[in-house]
């Protein structure tokens, strides 16, 4: 590790934890924006996660500027080691008693640290604030992207306190309403700690979710305060870590990645609330049946609360009678090439029709993988084995019914992926987690 600058003697009330990753291009905007804080009791850590465009140059510049309030940090040998790592770098070497986070690529409002650092003292039990943010398009100055900045509703009270678990309910990824971005919050440093910071198994393509391992800690052992007030402009790029990722086809299985360590994180914490392990397991459950609509179709998944294997497509308008239009998608089971394997599932239909089954990847390039059949149902149940060999290894296969030539609703159950030599059942990478 090394660290670049000067520090003063008396530690400032606010730390600033800035990472950054080949972020020449909005680097310098963030910065500016924290120096044009209304609020000065403030220090800033650049904690450059590896970069080899101009940013280091660029960071290095203000910390010499400003020795008595930027430190430069970076990993050992100048490694990357992503986002979480290196915000706890950061929290490491800062020494205020708030932390906040100021994205690269994002931009503070002047207020942003008075307002903030006013609330904490007047909510003394509030562990963290977070207030509205501004998902910036306008930045471009695109005429096409002129009106597109908008600020999401915040789905819950504001100016509340909410104490644990309340917002883990709440808040995306298990609730509705829209978490806030790394750039919005602010933390003080006892509940930063009680907490462990970040959590550093998030790297690569599974950092989209590290600031929601982080938060939903939060919400777990902390008050949070909740502010409608709005603190900083969170930009809308194609290069940001969210665009990549959706680009990529990866969302599924980062998701499944977040669910499987948010049950380990509830075992190793010994969290037992029966509540908290019940909306994980639905997430589990809903991870794993994913249904996608195209071209003006409109469909819908209904469960049975005494049967959690069986699931009903409701399907309410077919526009232009492709099947897929309609599909329903079940990722997270691994192949391996050559092997022969059985898909098993039971189903019927309202009245008869038929639709198609594949087994395919489930991310990009989305290849099929050695099953792709027409199957007709009718309206009793009926069972079904399909055999088929593995084209390819894959580590996050989906079994996908193609149902979008047809207005007519379908009922699947018992689905099951065999491994036909032997007769073993394939274990999905994402399985549901039991209470207790």
């Amino acid at each position: 590790m090394t660290a670049i600058a000067s520090q003063g003697a008396q530690p400032p009330a606010v730390s600033v934890v800035m990472i950054f990753f080949n972020a020449e291009r909005f680097l310098e905007d963030a910065i500016d924006s924290l120096l044009a804080q209304t609020y000065d009791q403030w220090e800033l850590m650049l904690v450059d996660d590896g970069s080899s465009d101009k940013s280091s140059r660029i960071a290095l510049s203000y910390a010499e500027k400003y020795p008595a309030r930027i430190t430069y940090l970076e990993h050992d040998q100048h490694a990357n080691r992503g986002m979480s790592a290196s915000r706890n770098l950061g929290i490491r070497h800062s020494r205020g008693q708030y932390v906040a986070f100021l994205d690269s690529d994002d931009v503070w409002l002047p207020q942003k640290l008075e307002r903030q650092v006013a609330i904490l003292e007047s909510q003394p039990r509030a562990a963290m604030i977070y207030g509205a943010s501004r998902y910036w398009h306008t930045w471009t100055g695109s005429p096409e992207d002129i009106d597109r900045d908008f600020v999401p509703d915040p789905g819950v009270p504001t100016e509340t306190l909410y104490d644990p678990p309340a917002l883990l309910t709440r808040l995306y990824p298990f609730g509705e309403a829209t978490t806030p971005p790394p750039s919005d919050f602010i933390v003080r440093r006892e509940a930063l700690d009680a907490v462990g910071g970040f959590e550093e198994d998030f790297r690569g393509i599974h950092q989209l979710f590290d600031d929601q391992a982080f938060l939903v800690k939060m919400y777990l052992k902390g008050s949070i305060y909740v502010s409608s007030e709005e603190w900083d402009k969170y930009r809308i790029h194609p290069d940001s870590c969210d665009s990549a990722a959706t680009r990529g086809g990866h969302y599924g299985s980062i998701h499944a990645f977040f669910l499987r360590w948010f049950g380990s994180y509830l075992q190793r914490e010994q969290i037992s609330d029966p509540s908290i392990w019940t909306i994980l397991q639905a997430a589990v459950r809903d991870a794993r049946t994913e249904l996608r609509t195209d071209g003006g179709s409109v469909a819908r998944l209904v469960y049975r609360q005494d049967d959690e294997a069986w699931v009903r497509v409701a399907i309410d308008k077919v526009r232009t009678g492709r099947s897929i239009d309609i599909q329903l998608n079940r990722p997270f089971y691994p192949l391996f090439s050559n092997h022969p394997y059985t898909v098993e599932f039971q189903a019927r239909a309202d009245k008869p029709r038929s639709f198609f089954l594949g087994v395919a990847a489930a991310h990009a390039p989305w290849t099929g993988l050695g099953l792709y059949r027409r199957v007709e149902v009718a309206a009793e149940w009926q069972n079904f084995e399909l055999n088929f060999i593995a084209t390819v290894d894959d580590t996050n296969a989906r079994i996908h019914f193609d149902l979008g030539d047809s207005d007519v609703s379908v009922e699947i159950t018992s689905l099951r992926l065999r491994l036909t030599a032997g007769g073993r059942l394939v274990e999905p990478s994402l399985v549901p987690i039991q209470i207790g």
